[in-house]
């Protein structure tokens, strides 16, 4: 009989601790201490001090709102043409833009009046400061984007940059994933592909990397 107590108790305290397990698991409480355990972990190695970058960021910031006469956007043809034309000849071997030009340069217009006609064209000084970067066997990055409008054929699709300056770059996905438990950013997707499509489309960050070690970009994924 005795046994048999120990038996029943032993059954309803395991039983109870399943309960309470899968409890705190729909509360994602263990999602959330190993994720704060996985970020203490990063603190404790602390930065790489072998590591060397070659990489450069050039960020907009403050003092480019302060010092650029320019509203943001800014321009195509006045200031991310000379960006392309500065970088490369201080001997950038690869350009990446983490910026959407999706749509044309909001500054390209043109005007008629009786005596003149001016035509200015942001895109096409942005393409040919491509083309100089090309000659000068720097490659060009834009920004693509998985986009989803319920309202088409098919949902989703990849929003590039303007077929004039996507023909002579190169693109990468910008998308990333976050941790729904806090909405931070640990893990980096190196590709993606749309849904009922095996095409698999470079991340930006791989496709930076695969340009400046010179991969072929049709290397079969494994």
């Amino acid at each position: 009989m005795e046994k048999i107590k120990k038996d029943y108790t032993t059954f309803i305290i395991g039983f109870l601790a399943i309960i309470i397990s899968l409890f705190l698991h729909n509360m994602n409480l263990y999602s959330l201490i190993e994720t704060k355990l996985y970020d203490y972990r990063f603190q404790l190695r602390g930065p790489l001090s072998s590591f060397k970058s070659d990489v450069v960021l050039v960020e907009i910031d403050d003092a480019s709102y302060r010092l650029l006469d320019e509203p943001y956007p800014y321009p195509r043809g006045r200031i991310w043409s000379k960006v392309v034309r500065n970088l490369t000849k201080a001997g950038a071997k690869v350009i990446a833009f983490d910026i959407q030009f999706d749509s044309k340069d909001h500054e390209t217009h043109r005007t008629f009046n009786k005596n003149n006609f001016d035509y200015n064209d942001g895109d096409l000084e942005f393409s040919k400061s491509i083309d100089f970067a090309n000659k000068s066997n720097t490659k060009i990055i834009l920004a693509s984007k998985f986009g989803y409008e319920q309202s088409r054929l098919n949902p989703y699709y990849i929003v590039k940059p303007i077929p004039l300056l996507e023909k002579k770059s190169y693109t990468g996905l910008i998308d990333h994933e976050v941790d729904e438990i806090d909405n931070f950013s640990r893990r980096y997707t190196i590709f993606n592909s749309l849904p009922g499509d095996t095409t698999k489309y470079f991340s930006f960050g791989l496709q930076t990397v695969i340009c400046f070690l010179n991969i072929d970009s049709n290397a079969k994924i494994i």
